[in-house]
């Protein structure tokens, strides 16, 4: 991806804001790449065999000296034209927060309008791109989280059940999810399954049909005294102590 391309370079030709009208056109190859901003409306492009749509609040990238077909649709972009651009692969890339992105852009254009700051609009472009590649972590991040929460939620009661299992579930690293848990829980994955099965386990307690040891079983504990530990660390008081606690 352009945004975590190590060896990028470039230097800026042009910055503008530009309105396009509808219909479907044949592009010859330019002398330069384009990054652009989409406002409104749609582009679909056609690149080879490959075909990219992109809608506001999208990011698009064309390579400089390739041809390709596109139409347009009520289209409004803010555009940044690239000189000495090395990155070959055209590329339209779903932001998920795309207004401060959006806002990068515009602070780009109207420094270039009134200064031509080379050098300036240059380090703006990486700044882009870095806020860029922030936005797609942190999507990844979170559409992966879900996963692992969602795989947690279906299996906390499974007592092979660890960390690397559901990372792998949710194609993650150890340290994203461990980062991710902490931000939205304020507790490690492990943390969070004890309490699911804590949470159970006091259901369990409370319909008073099952003995401790079955309930440890029930709730993922291999070990009853590990188990009515736990409880107690969690509620205050022994397992075998909770249905007179509530009826208090």
């Amino acid at each position: 991806m352009l945004y975590n391309c190590e060896t990028l370079s470039l230097r800026v030709l042009a910055a503008y804001r530009y309105v396009h009208p509808d219909g479907y056109f044949h592009v010859k190859p330019r002398p330069f790449a384009s990054l652009s901003f989409r406002v409104g409306g749609t582009a679909d492009f056609k690149i080879g065999d490959k075909t990219l749509e992109a809608r506001p609040g999208n990011v698009v990238f064309i390579p400089r000296g390739i041809s390709f077909e596109v139409e347009y649709s009520v289209s409004e972009y803010l555009v940044i034209e690239l000189e000495d651009c090395d990155y070959g692969e055209a590329e339209v890339i779903l932001l998920k927060n795309p207004a401060e992105i959006s806002l990068l852009f515009l602070e780009l254009l109207s420094s270039w309008r009134e200064r031509h700051s080379v050098n300036g609009a240059k380090a703006a472009v990486y700044t882009i791109l870095e806020r860029v590649e922030a936005d797609q972590k942190a999507s990844l991040e979170n559409t992966a989280f879900a996963s692992c929460l969602r795989y947690i939620e279906e299996n906390y009661c499974d007592p092979a059940l660890d960390v690397a299992t559901v990372c792998s579930r949710g194609f993650i690293s150890i340290s994203s999810l461990q980062r991710a848990f902490s931000q939205h829980f304020g507790m490690s994955p492990m943390q969070y399954v004890i309490k699911l099965r804590m949470s159970k386990a006091a259901r369990l307690l409370a319909e008073n049909r099952h003995r401790v040891k079955e309930i440890a079983y029930l709730c993922g504990f291999l070990d009853e005294k590990y188990f009515s530990r736990a409880f107690k660390k969690a509620y205050g008081y022994p397992p075998s102590k909770l249905c007179s606690s509530m009826l208090r």
